[in-house]
């Protein structure tokens, strides 16, 4: 972690995830979620500035929760407050820190500059290149995608954004593809273990998929 401090941003995106998973809110309460994530960023802006992979999936969980919460006719003006409220937590979180405002405007400043000739060009924040073994991450990727739209009566919209998001990221930039795979884990454990229904079987193939 000395020399890369980014092993904490996939350490925390990943334990992100976790909470998002377990996280249930309901109508017109979100309970006490808020805590965690604020806890959470203000822990993630002391290390990396890869705490913006992670507002960007809880921002596109949140609209989906809100977008579901429509298709359900349960949405309210208080539970869209209350959700508001539970990503602002993470947002106010990311202050709390000895630079104060810089540390949110990193991120912001490097994507600005990526296309700045003045400055050094690091390859891995480069755009993903269509080529191997790219390319057979993004097919994995595509198919993931399909295999969730196939059940798409099913489907909610957080986990569509969620999905959708990581692959859009991968196939963006090249940096993005480690976490975009941390990202469809669970879309990808949740179709292998529908593969088979021998307990034996179901172990190895999710054996293999985390191998893989």
């Amino acid at each position: 972690v000395r020399f890369r401090p980014d092993l904490f941003s996939v350490l925390f995106f990943a334990v992100l995830m976790e909470g998002l998973l377990r996280w249930k809110p309901a109508p017109h309460r979100v309970g006490h979620f808020w805590i965690f994530l604020a806890v959470l960023f203000c822990l993630w802006a002391q290390f990396h500035g890869g705490w913006a992979y992670g507002i960007a999936l809880l921002g596109a969980y949140l609209v989906g929760e809100a977008l579901d919460a429509v298709r359900e006719r349960i949405l309210t003006f208080r539970y869209l407050a209350k959700l508001s409220l539970t990503g602002g937590a993470a947002l106010v979180a990311l202050f709390l820190n000895p630079y104060g405002w810089k540390v949110p405007w990193f991120p912001i400043k490097s994507l600005l500059g990526f296309g700045n000739p003045a400055l050094v060009q690091i390859v891995e924040w480069d755009r993903t290149p269509f080529r191997w073994p790219y390319l057979a991450l993004m097919a994995v990727a595509l198919l993931l995608i399909g295999t969730l739209l196939v059940g798409w009566r099913r489907l909610t919209w957080k986990e569509t954004f969620w999905a959708s998001l990581q692959v859009f990221l991968s196939l963006y930039w090249v940096r993005y593809v480690a976490y975009g795979v941390v990202g469809l884990t669970p879309f990808g454990a949740r179709a292998a273990g529908k593969l088979t229904r021998r307990p034996l079987w179901r172990k190895i193939i999710c054996a293999l998929s985390l191998v893989i």
